[in-house]
């Protein structure tokens, strides 16, 4: 009885050793990876080249927000890249803040937006991310001096 005993805590001792001392691996899930736009180009003439994710219920809802999330980001955010680095058009958050109506209408549905960015096909096929989203990577290219006159003529810069 005791050297049954012994052998079953013995028998569970190795398997804890061995399931507990493996190397652990990290799931290389499309739920992990990063969706962080990246700067390509930027054009002597204004325009800006992005590398943008696109989150939608299917592709193409994907695809048109890589275009709103392209020109967003060009518009707020300082982005940087192996290539190029680009300012934000608007500069911190208090413009944002002041101007919210305005950029509310801006970047809604079929807003003004639509007029400052030209989205190509995306790199590869969709992709599901971690909440079953459609994840699609677009190739887009934002009118950076188009927005900033625009801007300058709306009054939302000085």
């Amino acid at each position: 009885m005791v050297k049954k005993f012994i052998m079953t805590c013995a028998a569970v001792a190795l398997m804890v050793c061995a399931t507990g001392c493996s190397k652990k691996v990290q799931p290389t899930t499309r739920a992990y990876r990063s969706y962080e736009t990246e700067c390509i180009a930027k054009d002597p003439s204004g325009a800006v080249t992005l590398r943008v994710w696109g989150e939608g219920s299917d592709a193409k809802h994907a695809r048109e927000n890589a275009a709103k999330k392209a020109v967003e980001e060009v518009v707020f955010t300082n982005l940087t890249g192996n290539r190029a680095n680009v300012m934000a058009v608007i500069p911190g958050p208090t413009v944002r803040a002041r101007h919210r109506e305005y950029f509310n209408k801006f970047f809604k549905d079929g807003g003004k937006y639509k007029k400052y960015v030209k989205a190509e096909k995306p790199e590869k096929e969709a992709e599901l991310n971690g909440n079953q989203r459609v994840v699609v990577p677009v190739i887009t290219t934002v009118d950076r001096e188009g927005l900033i006159s625009l801007f300058k003529k709306d009054k939302v810069l000085e």
